[in-house]
């Protein structure tokens, strides 16, 4: 096993195609996982996730991969980073589509944006991060990536929360927490910046 040695987990709601670009572009070894008992196989895992968290966490409920990323995560140490409603299932509970638990490695809810006149939902296109210093975000200077959500993790002022970002409203936009890492923003389509946060993900992280 090598240290890139990465499972993509495939439970149908993530942006696969485009994260597979983004690490073939920076030459990381990874699978797409459909069983959870081989997630203990990886190093590192990287949790996808678009549409209703809800959702995501009822098929994950469905196919076994909650009992297999939480063993694999808290009592394996693997290295995961959640991807947008990855990263929102990270969280203690979402309120989209009438609510659902989440997996509790963050105490944070995740909650509708506020909308306003004049302030459009979902939040789409590129959104600064300020973010602490961290190995996630190391040589990345002007911190701009790819938002496309309507629902994103309440601030708690936690020291977990890696990055906070306005859309009328402060919300976090990166989470670490030893070898649990999440970005509310896309990565896998945030060019040179994602690229590069990917590849501390990896190599540095």
């Amino acid at each position: 096993m090598t240290k890139n040695n990465t499972a993509i987990i495939n439970y149908g709601m993530g942006n696969i195609w485009s994260l597979k670009n983004a690490l073939d572009n920076i030459k990381i070894n990874y699978q797409l996982v459909s069983e959870p008992e081989n997630l203990k196989k990886f190093s590192h895992i990287i949790l996808p996730g678009v549409g209703s968290a809800k959702e995501a966490y009822q098929r994950l409920e469905e196919k076994g991969f909650v009992e297999s990323v939480t063993d694999c995560v808290i009592k394996r140490d693997k290295k995961i980073l959640g991807i947008c409603v990855g990263m929102q299932l990270m969280g203690e509970s979402t309120e989209e589509d009438g609510g659902s638990k989440c997996f509790g490695f963050f105490e944070n809810r995740v909650l509708k944006l506020k909308q306003k006149k004049g302030v459009k939902l979902p939040h789409v296109g590129f959104n600064s991060v300020s973010a602490s210093s961290s190995s996630l975000f190391e040589s990345i200077e002007q911190k701009d990536f790819y938002f496309v959500h309507s629902y994103a993790m309440e601030v708690k002022n936690q020291s977990y929360e890696a990055g906070i970002t306005e859309y009328n409203q402060k919300f976090v936009s990166a989470v670490i927490k030893d070898n649990i890492f999440g970005t509310q923003f896309h990565p896998e389509i945030s060019q040179n910046n994602g690229l590069k946060l990917l590849n501390n993900f990896f190599n540095k992280c």
